[in-house]
């Protein structure tokens, strides 16, 4: 079990229900609480009426895409300062150096490892 995962609420964003439900089940493996968002708005409407620990984002969702999702997260006072890990099919280097640029802190690419994910958020809990 990872220390960090006591108490963490992660928020889990992509408009792909089969990638929601394997990454839910990752983390709830290892003790998260998970909230899942099908796209962007309907993730900002969570992160704003709920208390997130992390936000795991897609860049490519319907609505909010993750880059505006992030953006509007770092411009939100009481969220600013929310770990954001990007997880995309985007391999693009210039689509990574503007994530990080609008605020994400840490970023996997798809397909992804799944056993690197619980080890990837409790980093970003920790820090």
């Amino acid at each position: 079990m990872i220390d960090a995962a006591a108490s963490a609420y992660i928020l889990v964003a992509d408009d792909d229900p089969v990638f929601r439900e394997v990454a839910a089940t990752c983390l709830l493996n290892y003790g998260y609480d998970v909230g899942l968002a099908s796209e962007g708005a309907e993730a900002m409407d969570m992160l704003l009426r709920e208390s997130f620990d992390l936000a795991i984002v897609d860049l490519m969702m319907p609505r909010i895409d993750g880059l505006r999702l992030i953006a509007l997260i770092r411009a939100t006072p009481t969220l600013r300062a929310l770990p954001i890990l990007v997880i995309t099919s985007e391999e693009d280097p210039s689509v990574r150096a503007e994530g990080m640029l609008v605020g994400a802190n840490d970023y996997l690419t798809k397909p992804v490892d799944w056993r690197n994910l619980p080890s990837r958020a409790a980093a970003l809990l920790d820090a």
